[in-house]
């Protein structure tokens, strides 16, 4: 459970971006290297970000709830390649083996999130009916698939994102059938990289990071750029969640456990100082 040892600095990231667990992090990668010459962004545009609306039976994003829609001059999304995040080709990329040791100067980090707030996050990106909060509308979202400009996709297909994802498996594909086997795979995955932390401990996760590579936080990596709206969620709706994301729930379980212990071992190391000022001053920022 304890933190890899990297047998240098990190002179670029890579994240592994699960949907729905965190585009602002982006904010505190960025704000980390000193390739990337802007501080206090995270990717452009409205990908990911804003509440989905439906135009001419089409969804689409809004452009509310994001710091940048364009660039400022001169800005590099990719920090002269340092930066391996908001590229269409790395965006919600699942895990790959191997990675690491081929670009060991890179970290590769991710972040996770309770398994029912993060559907209920990925229900209100990608199925707008749930604004509606009927039964009707909670009910179709569940059960039904819906149009997306990535291809068909649906909720079903997307029962524990983060197994599949940190098993190496695109989180749209087909639905494969889980088993206790795969939770300490994707385990192991988790654990293996440079970093990982918890979307729902958001000012302990920052904190953390900083105790692992450095560097001081700055007050945008605190917060959300890319909120989603806070929808009412029926017990039932809940109860239909956590049947179909129990191996996300066993994973999840483990992996808290292993980011107690990291932050413990933070505060056994000489990062102790900087860890408490930055939990003192930002222990009370809301969870994202």
């Amino acid at each position: 459970m304890l933190a890899p040892r990297r047998a240098q600095p990190a002179t670029g990231f890579r994240f592994l971006h699960i949907p729905k667990t965190g585009t602002s992090f982006i904010i505190t990668l960025r704000n980390q290297l000193e390739a990337c010459r802007h501080k206090d962004i995270s990717c452009l545009g409205i990908r990911g970000g804003g509440r989905p609306v439906i135009v001419n039976g089409s969804i689409i994003n809004s452009t509310a709830n994001t710091l940048f829609a364009r660039g400022p001059p001169g800005f590099d999304e990719a920090c002269g390649g340092r930066l391996l995040a908001c590229q269409q080709e790395i965006y919600h990329v699942a895990y790959e083996r191997g990675w690491q040791a081929r670009y060991p100067s890179f970290a590769y980090v991710t972040l996770i999130r309770e398994p029912v707030a993060h559907a209920v996050s990925m229900i209100g990106w990608l199925c707008p009916e749930s604004h509606a909060g009927t039964a009707e509308a909670w009910r179709s979202c569940l059960e039904s698939d819906w149009t997306q400009s990535m291809g068909r996709v649906g909720f079903r297909p997307r029962h524990d994102t983060h197994l599949k994802m940190l098993l190496g498996v695109e989180y749209s594909s087909r639905p494969i059938q889980l088993n206790a086997h795969n939770v300490t795979e994707a385990l192991t995955n988790l654990l293996r990289l440079d970093f990982f932390g918890l979307t729902d401990r958001w000012a302990e996760s920052v904190c953390l990071f900083h105790a692992t590579f450095g560097g001081e936080p700055r007050p945008s990596q605190f917060i959300n750029v890319r909120p989603g709206d806070s929808l009412k969620i029926p017990d039932w709706v809940v109860k239909a969640i956590q049947r179909n994301t129990a191996w996300d729930a066993r994973l999840y379980a483990e992996a808290s456990l292993a980011f107690d212990c990291r932050m413990a071992q933070a505060r056994a190391s000489e990062a102790r100082p900087a860890l408490e000022a930055c939990l003192q001053k930002h222990g009370n920022a809301p969870a994202l």
